[in-house]
């Protein structure tokens, strides 16, 4: 498409045709461009929201986040429900897009009584631009799919970030595929998940291209001005971006492997302090309280050298203060 749009620029030139209608062109064929590369961002979020279900529903093993003891799947599925949203906000940028800009000439319309809804419905335009200046002099369409790019992104940067974590010496909860790891150039031992690092540092790419966007757009006044010729890297560079990434990323979440020993042995009885704090609330001890007399339990498990779970009700009298009776 996007050798189409230029291709046909030059031919329209050498011609002699007059530059404004070339530039009504290549704007509709942008607007087209993005509507076409949005539906194909769309499959491949949709592939990507399958793997991760399928991934979540399959792993649900204890795991070690922020000291309290959750599943993998709970982590796992927080992108899903992320993505899901992105999903959204792509299928209402869709509505926002797909908008017939022909006959609005350079600035002021044209004279020649064209029929711009048979055009749409010919064309497969939802509907049709409300006044000339704004449909040849406004960018908010590309903004908004570098938006919903930009937001997208931070989504899965956090995921890479997660599972850059998680597939850590420290922690080993999964291991990333060879095809997505590199060796490192001094420790043979080491294993590095450059994959998924370049995916948080496409994050910034793509704040960097919509950050852009808006300086270049803020200060233009009405109409069409050359300005805005520069809008077109920013969009192809976007696409081709998030549609890297989500390639990559499917491919690295589809063959992780998942070691439910290490996450097993990441789990301390200290974890259970929440869980007291809960016990004493359901008998009836104001939270505040309750999470007083949790914590005097664990210092009091601390200082004998016991875990937490291993206290006898006995020792656990120690920390009661005031709480009812029979609550130990």
């Amino acid at each position: 498409m996007c050798t189409f749009i230029f291709t046909s620029c030059l031919y329209c030139t050498v011609l002699g045709q007059h530059v404004d209608n070339i530039q009504m062109f290549c704007f509709s064929n942008l607007r087209e461009c993005i509507v076409n590369r949005s539906v194909s961002d769309d499959t491949q979020s949709s592939v990507l929201l399958q793997v991760c279900s399928t991934l979540t529903s399959s792993v649900a093993r204890p795991c070690w986040l922020l000291r309290n003891a959750l599943v993998l799947f709970v982590v796992m599925d927080r992108y899903a429900v992320a993505l899901c949203r992105d999903s959204d906000r792509l299928s209402e940028l869709l509505c926002r897009t797909n908008v017939l800009p022909l006959g609005s000439g350079a600035i002021a319309g044209n004279p020649f009584n064209i029929d711009r809804e048979f055009l749409r419905k010919e064309l497969g335009f939802s509907s049709i631009s409300l006044n000339s200046i704004d449909a040849t002099g406004d960018r908010d369409f590309i903004a908004e799919y570098l938006f919903w790019a930009s937001l997208l992104m931070s989504h899965l940067s956090r995921l890479a970030s997660d599972v850059i974590l998680f597939c850590s010496v420290e922690f080993g909860f999964i291991s990333l595929d060879d095809a997505y790891s590199t060796g490192s150039s001094l420790m043979p031992q080491k294993k590095n998940p450059d994959s998924l690092e370049l995916v948080r540092a496409m994050a910034g790419r793509l704040y960097g291209r919509l950050t852009g966007l808006m300086m270049q757009i803020k200060g233009l006044s009405s109409g069409y001005s050359k300005d805005l010729q520069a809008d077109k890297e920013a969009v192809f560079d976007c696409h081709d971006t998030v549609h890297n990434v989500l390639h990559i990323l499917t491919g690295i979440i589809s063959t992780l492997k998942v070691n439910p020993e290490a996450m097993r042995n990441a789990l301390s009885p200290e974890m259970l302090a929440t869980d007291l704090a809960y016990y004493l609330v359901r008998k009836g001890v104001p939270f505040r309280k309750a999470h007083d007399t949790a914590g005097k339990a664990v210092i009091l498990a601390e200082s004998q050298h016991i875990p937490l779970n291993q206290m006898s009700p006995e020792a656990l009298q120690h920390v009661r203060l005031s709480q009812p009776p029979g609550v130990f």
